[in-house]
């Protein structure tokens, strides 16, 4: 039976997504849901450079989709993104593009270009259809179903045509010859001294051209490609004051001698929004990459910075640099060394004074930072300790113990190690017997708002391990092991104060836990996406919440209902969809603990009966009543009020074809955001 319908299930994705099953193949998520769909996807070469991307060309309806931000970004593009209007918004060779999630309509300088698609969010990022790039911008783009591939090229020629220099009483002018050119930039860079000049999307030599000057402050010029753009690097003496100026279809770049300055033009000229006269831009940065001695090193040139912040973050795993007061051009460099710890590098502009770096790494591996003048270098290095992951990529913050067991039972939780805070409440440490977890030892550098650092020392002397949080501010810190998935959790908890009032959210099952399984469709997915619905919702009337997941990860049943409690949460909403063997039968049903005898006041039983009563009105669906379900663990191991609330059935059709929609789950969370804001009032 399982066969068949696994048949029937690749047959109806075939028909619908027009997925070629000998081809490349992934999951992936659309626009605002969390459901998943198998597709075809290709790799994605941009200028003849296969690249590497979170994202790639997807085919959709028989069309190529290919992401927004790597192509353009590789184009040499500036790029902004608004999440509330679902827009992106291109600056790419002069040209404004424009494009809109969901819609048809592309905007080239303020003209309508009507696509083949619309624009979509896969797995949150923007794709529109591959003709674009040919149709509307007159790039070279194809794709090839037998090799897999998607290509884009620029079909105009813009490469440098001839470089040469004058000097002329003390006055140095290198004149660049260029066949086309949008947009350059300037900046500084120290020890030793340079003037770089980049045009980005212009063809350079392969091979580094060298000319030397040797006179006055220029002692050489050199020129090359560099990534995606025309790389012109002027060696000098000192900090000599330069202009460059546009002439009769080259580019002038005047450096004076700083022993003889000869006559200056305050002649000034702007383009591209920065100014070009002396003093020369500061704060623009540029990043190198190599691996040396087994290390990556990554180095982060800097005419002046004054402060920098370094940060982990995870799903994915990630470094990331803010540098106040530094600008840059937008960069994607993808690694591809085996060897290499990190996978790719991206550099843009997160807000207008803030440059960001980010480095996508492999796990969690160990890093160091050397200052210098002008330079900021990493080291990233395979780490001393193993077997951690630390997440904190939402709401949960926790640190992952692969393969440890440090409690024992569940209802009654049995602790195998002794946890202490030390006098200022900030370092907390946990001791337990080496051979419960193979850690070996190391410093973990996080600085996220949460911690600072973790260290795990193994004494093989007295076969006792320690993991030691510096934080940032007081926590609780439950531990608790899961068998189902082999590892404990070590999760950081701020508990709401008294007048706080947190509701917890629990998107039930989750990564091994799928929940009903009924027409490709997970449970698990239909209700993350209604608890994140539920979320937003609840935050935008100022509500405070707490999600046990946000994304596909497991958490044990035992273990929602402790983070509840440690939170001192007033609220407890788990949000479940329901299945059955009779496909006629569907409802809405809420679950809920019996109140003890005698209970007076707001209980569980009327917190499960407003939910119904939102559900049912607001679904138009039948009412299959409040149920009392005392062994459910989720609602007998929580201290608050709580209930489980099972919107609808899988196994109905016609049920299953509303939850598939948006619409519906947006429905559904309206309901249950209302039955939480009049439960808050009911229990004041």
């Amino acid at each position: 039976m399982k066969r068949v319908a696994a048949f029937i299930l690749s047959l109806f994705l075939m028909v619908v997504f027009s997925v070629n099953v000998y081809a490349k193949s992934m999951f992936i998520s659309f626009d605002d849901s969390s459901l998943k769909h198998y597709v075809k996807y290709f790799t994605l070469i941009v200028n003849d450079e296969e690249l590497s991307t979170d994202v790639p060309p997807v085919l959709l309806s028989n069309t190529p989709m290919v992401p927004v931000r790597a192509v353009f970004e590789k184009l040499g593009a500036e790029l902004a993104w608004n999440g509330n209007t679902g827009t992106m918004v291109v600056k790419y060779r002069g040209h404004e593009i424009k494009f809109t999630s969901k819609s048809r309509i592309a905007y080239l300088d303020g003209r309508r270009i009507l696509m083949k698609m619309p624009a979509r969010l896969v797995n949150q990022r923007l794709v529109i259809p591959l003709s674009f790039f040919g149709d509307g911008l007159g790039l070279e783009a194809e794709w090839s179903d037998q090799k897999n591939t998607v290509s884009i090229r620029v079909s105009g020629n813009f490469e440098i045509e001839s470089m040469g220099y004058s000097i002329d009483k003390g006055l140095f002018t290198a004149i660049i010859d260029l066949t086309g050119y949008e947009n350059y930039y300037t900046f500084r860079l120290e020890n030793p001294d340079r003037i770089v000049v980049d045009f980005p999307g212009v063809k350079g030599p392969g091979i580094q051209k060298v000319m030397d000057v040797n006179s006055g402050s220029v002692k050489t010029l050199r020129y090359a490609q560099f990534e995606n753009r025309l790389r012109v690097v002027f060696d000098v003496v000192g900090q000599p004051d330069y202009r460059i100026e546009e002439k009769s279809g080259d580019i002038l770049v005047h450096i004076w001698d700083d022993r003889n300055p000869g006559d200056k033009d305050d002649d000034s000229v702007d383009r591209g929004g920065y100014h070009r006269d002396p003093p020369v831009l500061e704060g623009m940065l540029d990043v190198m990459h190599n691996i040396n001695g087994g290390k990556d090193e990554v180095s982060i040139l800097l005419n002046n910075y004054k402060n920098y912040n370094i940060m982990r973050l995870s799903n994915p795993d990630r470094i990331v640099i803010d540098i106040p007061g530094a600008r840059v051009s937008t960069i994607n460099k993808a690694i591809s060394s085996k060897d290499s710890l990190i996978e790719s590098i991206r550099c843009a502009q997160f807000t207008q004074n803030i440059a960001r770096v980010v480095l996508d790494v492999k796990g969690l591996p160990q890093y160091d930072v050397k200052e210098e003048k002008g330079l900021l270098r990493l080291f990233i290095e395979k780490p001393t300790y193993r077997n951690v992951e630390y997440k904190n990529n939402g709401d949960r913050v926790c640190l992952i113990l692969k393969g440890a067991k440090l409690t024992e039972g569940a209802s009654q939780l049995k602790n195998l190690y002794t946890g202490s805070y030390d006098p200022t409440g900030l370092k907390y440490t946990i001791t337990f017997p080496s051979n419960l977890a193979n850690l070996a030892s190391g410093v973990i550098r996080i600085n996220d708002s949460y911690i600072d650092t973790i260290e795990i020392k193994t004494d093989g002397a007295t076969g006792k391990t320690s993991i030691t949080f510096n934080a940032k501010d007081k926590f609780v810190y439950h531990t608790i092991t899961r068998e189902v998935v082999n590892d404990t959790a070590i999760t950081i908890l701020k508990p709401a104060a008294k007048n706080e009032r947190l509701v917890v959210i629990d998107a039930g099952h989750g990564g091994a836990e799928t929940g009903a399984v009924h027409g490709g469709i997970y449970e698990k997915d239909l209700n993350l996406d209604i608890a994140i619905r539920v979320n937003n919702l609840l935050k935008e009337k100022g509500v405070k919440t707490y999600m046990i997941r946000e994304d596909d990860s497991y958490v044990g049943l035992y273990e929602r209902s402790y983070i509840a409690n440690c939170l001192n949460a007033t609220l407890f909403l788990s949000i479940h969809n329901n299945a059955l063997g009779n496909p006629d039968y569907a409802g809405t049903m809420t679950l809920y603990l019996p109140p003890a005898k005698g209970a007076r006041g707001f209980t569980s039983m009327r917190f499960a009966e407003i939910i119904q009563q939102h559900l049912v009105s607001t679904l138009n669906s039948i009412d299959r009543k409040i149920i009392p379900r005392p062994e459910l663990v989720v609602l007998k191991a929580t201290n608050m009020h709580a209930a489980l609330a099972e919107i609808g059935f899988m196994t109905n059709q016609n049920e299953l074809n509303k939850l598939r929609t948006p619409e519906y789950r947006q429905k559904a969370a309206v309901a249950l955001c209302n039955a939480v804001l009049q439960a808050l009032e009911e229990d004041d």
